[in-house]
């Protein structure tokens, strides 16, 4: 792998093996949601940038060994504007673009499980985002709440999947404040679980 400072940004980029499976030759940007400023939920001392940039990067090295290239938008705890992230995507010409969060809501521990997102009714993503459900409910310790068009929470959809100009998916892997999911979000296991469930989403919609 190496690190690239492209626009003020550090990128790390991983290149696939040898001789590797299906994957071989596939761009997957892999965008850890939020970062530096912007801690997104925080909640119980868990900061949803943190846990969001350990799984990305455990999303990366498994994504890497199986044989794909691989750009994170962000490799440490650097804030990204929004807009940025997808065209980070953009311009790599990336397959698939797969952004990393974790959940919150008005009231604690009221909703607990995993959801991933698609761009408005865009048949790739929907086709991406089952793939991967299906993928991470086999895994899965908490409720699998499904795929969810991004325009059930705005009209408009969110940034990172609008921009987008490939397939793209928003995963929410758990309510940090649910004390059960939070307590799983910074574990070690639950993260590389959730990172393995992704890569063969990607693999079963990539056909392999």
């Amino acid at each position: 792998f190496w690190l690239e400072t492209v626009s003020g940004e550090i990128r790390l980029r991983l290149t696939p093996p040898r001789g590797s499976g299906g994957l071989t030759g596939k761009v997957v940007v892999v965008d850890a949601g939020h970062g530096g400023r912007d801690s997104g939920a925080n909640h119980g001392g868990v900061m949803e940038k943190t846990v969001a940039l350990q799984t990305a990067q455990r999303l990366a090295n498994e994504l890497s060994k199986a044989g794909t290239s691989v750009v994170m938008t962000r490799a440490d705890d650097t804030f990204v504007n929004l807009s940025e992230r997808p065209e980070i995507a953009n311009r790599a010409r990336a397959d698939l673009f797969v952004s990393v969060h974790y959940n919150s809501n008005t009231v604690a521990n009221s909703r607990s499980g995993t959801i991933v997102f698609y761009h408005k009714r865009d048949p790739q993503g929907m086709l991406l985002a089952e793939c991967v459900r299906a993928a991470i409910a086999k895994k899965n310790r908490l409720p699998c709440m499904g795929i969810w068009s991004d325009q059930r929470i705005y009209q408009s959809g969110f940034a990172v999947l609008r921009g987008a100009t490939m397939p793209a998916v928003l995963l929410e892997l758990g309510f940090l404040n649910h004390a059960t999911d939070r307590a799983l979000s910074v574990r070690p296991d639950f993260q590389q679980d959730m990172a393995e469930a992704v890569v063969r989403g990607i693999k079963e919609y990539f056909g392999e």
